[in-house]
């Protein structure tokens, strides 16, 4: 697989990468045409592991699959899931066409009140007068609000609980792109390696069995 600067080439969907700029944050990026998926980069497996998107066994024991990305912020994600589903057709296609999906949920959240999820949003609020009577310029300034749609935070992490059970989607965190960019570049990286390579866990117990790609 090619590379830039020893980083794993990630591709990156056009709409996304010109709207995001990703190649400030993310090395190796490279704008394609993609069907399904915001970021995709191939990983090595052990030979004869594989399994093909259905399930079986990768032809003549292929070393390799195919990693997927669906980024969505917080705000975006509670409305489909409140009203438009279009997240749950995206990740199917998704699973369908890639070994390994990822769904990036991207903001700052917490459990607000009432339940209800709230992000952290960077607003531009005025600076009220001194006693000298100037008015400071307007920064950026952290303020949580209910997100829109409104769903309650359990509701939220209830559901992406499931896309992980029942629809075999690994979902992750981050609080922003610039994040959301180094963990892609991250796993893109491990990816890069046999699973047998990865030796960190010495203490493993003989007797569990990694889970692989379905």
């Amino acid at each position: 697989m090619a590379s830039t600067a020893g980083a794993p080439e990630i591709y990156v969907a056009r709409e996304e990468y010109r709207h995001e700029q990703p190649a400030k944050h993310l090395p190796g990026a490279k704008e394609v045409d993609l069907d399904d998926g915001d970021y995709v980069w191939y990983g090595k497996v052990d030979p004869g592991t594989a399994q093909g998107a259905d399930g079986t066994e990768g032809s003549g024991g292929r070393s390799h699959v195919v990693c997927a990305v669906e980024r969505k912020r917080i705000s975006e994600l509670a409305s489909c899931v409140i009203q438009s589903k279009r997240h749950l057709d995206q990740l199917s296609r998704c699973r369908v066409s890639y070994q390994v999906v990822y769904l990036i949920v991207e903001g700052e959240k917490r459990c607000g009140g009432g339940g209800l999820l709230e992000e952290l949003r960077y607003e531009k609020t005025p600076t009220p007068a001194g006693r000298s009577g100037l008015v400071e310029p307007p920064g950026p300034k952290a303020i949580w609000r209910v997100v829109e749609p409104q769903i309650t935070w359990s509701a939220m992490m209830k559901h992406l609980e499931t896309l992980r059970w029942r629809m075999g989607v690994e979902v992750r965190h981050t609080k922003d792109y610039k994040e959301t960019c180094e963990l892609i570049a991250a796993y893109a990286a491990w990816w890069q390696k046999p699973l047998a390579e990865h030796t960190s866990v010495l203490a493993m117990p003989e007797a569990f069995t990694p889970l692989m790609p379905q």
